[in-house]
């Protein structure tokens, strides 16, 4: 996993021009930086690079497995909630950067995420939030989607929220709500970084092989091995057809000062 979401993240930073900070923001020494849900840090090691090593980086997230053994010396990292962060880190944190949680969130977990980082970002601070939106290729694909629309529904998450984001961000109490929108090759038909795209986002799709099942299938599958075919002939059809994609969203907005 951990090799996937660095696969991930490199997908995404080219996608955005070598972009890992979106917001027209100017941070100083003793600026705060927080990486919600940091995961395997990537995104946090590269930053803390950029930036001067008087910027402090705090990295969170449930659980430490993915956490690098060595880090620079303006990151540190902590294992807690998104859902209930410090009480001390009220309006302490100048950025924050939060992505691809769509498949971890309830709707109602998303609202709770959201009011904490409205409370810990900065008066004047920016928060900005990656997710995946729709995908596009064939009729396997579209059947593929109707599954994941089923799943997502039956988990209580939020497939399409790339569409709510900017209404939960201003219901939050965010300001100044911004996107940034690209759309990603999704096969082979486009070379290798279109092959690079669709293994990665395969590879996410068959580590939800356990939670279909355990649903019974949802009336899509029967078994592991009906799943894994399933999922042959979505990846052969994203490879096989001219203009498959996928889109991707990056919103930020900002805290307002009074």
């Amino acid at each position: 996993q951990s090799r996937r979401l660095s696969l991930q993240h490199n997908i995404l930073k080219k996608a955005y021009e070598g972009r890992l900070v979106f917001p027209p923001i100017a941070l100083v020494d003793g600026s705060y930086v927080l990486d919600n849900g940091c995961g395997t840090v990537i995104w946090s090691i590269e930053f803390a690079q950029q930036v001067s090593e008087k910027v402090l980086v705090k990295g969170i997230d449930i659980e430490s497995g993915m956490f690098p053994a060595k880090l620079p010396s303006n990151i540190e990292l902590s294992v807690g909630s998104m859902l209930d962060l410090p009480a001390d880190w009220t309006n302490k944190y100048a950025l924050v950067n939060q992505r691809l949680l769509m498949a971890a969130l309830s709707g109602a977990q998303w609202e709770v995420a959201l009011k904490e980082v409205f409370r810990v970002t900065a008066p004047g601070g920016w928060a900005q939030f990656g997710e995946v939106g729709n995908w596009r290729a064939g009729p396997i694909s579209e059947g593929h989607h109707d599954m994941m629309e089923v799943m997502y529904a039956k988990r209580g998450l939020l497939l399409h929220i790339t569409d709510l984001l900017p209404g939960m961000l201003k219901k939050a109490g965010f300001r100044d709500i911004r996107t940034e929108k690209r759309v990603l090759p999704l096969g082979s038909w486009e070379g290798p970084e279109g092959a690079r795209v669709c293994r990665n986002f395969i590879d996410v799709y068959r580590a939800m092989k356990s939670v279909l099942l355990n649903y019974g299938g949802l009336g899509y599958v029967k078994s592991e091995s009906e799943f894994d075919d399933w999922l042959d002939r979505v990846e052969k059809e994203w490879n096989e057809t001219n203009g498959s994609e996928l889109e991707f969203y990056v919103f930020y907005a900002q805290k307002p000062v009074a």
